[in-house]
């Protein structure tokens, strides 16, 4: 399988470090996407404190230069695990903060959260990565009280709507 291949959950050979015209012709998409894939691998059996960029090369397969034309430092992955997998959620839980329609409203809910403790699962150390160092790390910080402040929104407008209704 070719790195190009590579991809959706799919996990890279380890054949050494990507050449530059790797990169190119991927267009840098399935590289970044290979090192956050990496990164969260890795969460599954070492804790964030303990991680470390030479881990994510060798579990990705990408060179040290690579890695930081994506990412100024191991929290950048997660921060960007952090992003995908919020927005997934955010997503299923549409069902109930984005209804405009007759729809029961507990049933919304109960798709919804059903839909976002599947994602939890799926995505389950990255959470805890997260909030043990949301606030030592202000890339985390920044991105983690912004997802919050989403949902929060999000939630908040959709009672109102209920409510006037």
């Amino acid at each position: 399988m070719s790195r190009a291949a590579a991809g959706a959950g799919q996990r890279l050979p380890s054949i050494g470090p990507m050449t530059a015209a790797e990169h190119r012709n991927n267009g840098g998409t399935d590289t970044r996407q290979a090192i956050v894939e990496a990164t969260e691998r890795l969460l599954d059996t070492t804790t964030l404190s303990e991680l470390n960029v030479a881990a994510i090369l060798t579990e990705s397969g990408i060179s040290r230069a690579t890695f930081y034309a994506y990412f100024t430092s191991k929290y950048g992955p997660v921060a960007a695990l952090l992003e995908q997998t919020m927005d997934a959620i955010y997503d299923s839980v549409s069902a109930f903060t984005a209804r405009h329609d007759d729809r029961d409203g507990p049933a919304a809910l109960d798709e919804g959260l059903e839909g976002a403790a599947r994602l939890f699962r799926h995505h389950r150390m990255v959470l805890p990565a997260v909030v043990e160092h949301w606030h030592e790390v202000p890339e985390l910080r920044t991105l983690w009280l912004g997802v919050m402040d989403r949902f929060t929104e999000a939630f908040a407008a959709q009672i109102d709507r209920e409510r006037a209704a």
